[in-house]
């Protein structure tokens, strides 16, 4: 009766109900392999593969023939594999490493089982595992894009490019993505001594170095983007334009090529044409860093604008620059700069609201702070002015 109540339940889309009744049957029983495989269903409907993992572990115990054995020890091995699965969705690493190590230690780990197992480990820097859960894996599939992808990814992150390409030289399959990182190595390569003269501060031989891959491969957008970077370090912004256009022209999907123009121009005071380069040609969607960093460069962008608005006297025009570059990207330098229009119209009230909210996200700049100061003064408000410009002088002539 239990177990016929617990199909009839499961029917009705009442697996929480189901699993209570199932179980009466197989505490009676836990070979009733038909309602087993209900609780199964129900335990997957709730979201509880664990408990259909226990009692195919119970069942396994249960009986004496070594296929059903067999048979339900494989099916705990999967059900603790869906169970790491949903403790890896909720970010519990441990828990889920716990998981897929029982389920492996059960059966021979299946190619998902492994990728999971593998990603987990590579998470916790538990690299040799992980290599060994690929390796394990490939031997079976050596052409599996996946597989020789997720290698390769992890031997490039522990500075072992050449067993990455070796890899790559033994794969037969024909995938693009695998191409393509094939290419991304062999440059990562040859970028070695360009990207560490960048990181130790020696901008000039890092341009130089990258000068000479650009020489020997033109077509390569990554070394323009690296000699790109290198120049704009030195204050070469004009030769750096031309050389992020010229990569973004080969490889229309890098957005920080995009960025590093942007940024270019703005130096060059073009802001107008840095908005729109961004605008006509920025790939949005592929690198999440480099879409929070966008509307940081065109706030900057717009900041710019109202700087030259503002001293050309086109307040109306400075204001809503100023007001764009906020909504933008609200920082420290947009709300001093709106706060100051309004000092200039004699409106220290709103100010002081700007500079205020200026001081709270500034982190000890000093402008919001001088300005809080000086709306106060005047507004009248003597006593609480001296208060909020007494810290100020400390090395700072100008402010004291």
């Amino acid at each position: 009766i239990a177990r016929e109540w617990g199909k009839y339940v499961l029917d009705q889309s009442r697996a929480a109900e189901a699993l209570p009744a199932l179980g009466t049957v197989l505490d009676i029983d836990p070979l009733d392999l038909d309602a087993l495989g209900v609780y199964s269903l129900a335990a997957l409907a709730t979201g509880t593969p664990s408990s259909a993992a226990r009692r195919y572990l119970t069942a396994a115990a249960a009986t004496a023939d070594p296929s059903v054995r067999a048979n339900c020890i494989k099916s705990a091995a999967s059900f603790l594999a869906l169970h790491a699965e949903d403790q890896k969705k909720r970010a519990l690493v441990d828990d889920a490493l716990d998981a897929y190590v029982a389920s492996m230690a059960m059966v021979e780990p299946g190619r998902d089982t492994s990728l999971g197992a593998a990603g987990l480990l590579w998470q916790s820097q538990q690299y040799a595992g992980a290599l060994a859960l690929y390796d394990a894996q490939r031997a079976l599939s050596p052409d599996d894009p996946q597989l020789v992808m997720a290698s390769v990814r992890l031997l490039v992150q522990l500075g072992r490019e050449e067993e990455a390409l070796q890899i790559l030289a033994s794969t037969r399959t024909k995938d693009k993505q695998v191409a393509l990182l094939k290419v991304t190595i062999e440059n990562a390569i040859r970028a070695r001594d360009a990207r560490a003269a960048q990181r130790s501060g020696d901008v000039e031989l890092a341009a130089a170095l990258w000068r000479q891959l650009v020489e020997q491969w033109p077509e390569e957008p990554e070394f323009l983007h690296g000699l790109a970077d290198a120049l704009a370090a030195l204050g070469q912004c004009e030769e750096a334009v031309e050389g992020y256009r010229e990569a973004a022209r080969l490889d229309p999907t890098e957005p920080w090529v995009v960025i590093g123009e942007a940024n270019c121009l703005v130096r060059l005071g073009r802001a107008e044409a840095a908005r729109a380069r961004v605008a006509e040609a920025y790939p949005a969607g592929i690198d999440l860093v480099a879409d929070q960093e966008r509307p940081r460069v065109l706030a900057a962008a717009w900041r710019h604008s109202a700087g030259v608005s503002a001293a050309a006297g086109l307040r109306r025009e400075a204001f809503e620059a100023w007001r764009q570059a906020f909504e933008l990207h609200p920082e420290v330098w947009s709300l001093t700069g709106l706060a100051g229009l309004y000092m200039e119209h004699d409106q220290p009230e709103v100010a002081l609201a700007f500079y205020e909210e200026a001081e709270a996200l500034g982190g000890g700049e000093v402008a919001p702070r001088l300005g809080v100061a000086l709306a106060l003064e005047q507004l009248g408000r003597w006593d609480e002015a001296l208060a909020a410009a007494a810290w100020i002088g400390q090395g700072d002539g100008a402010s004291a």
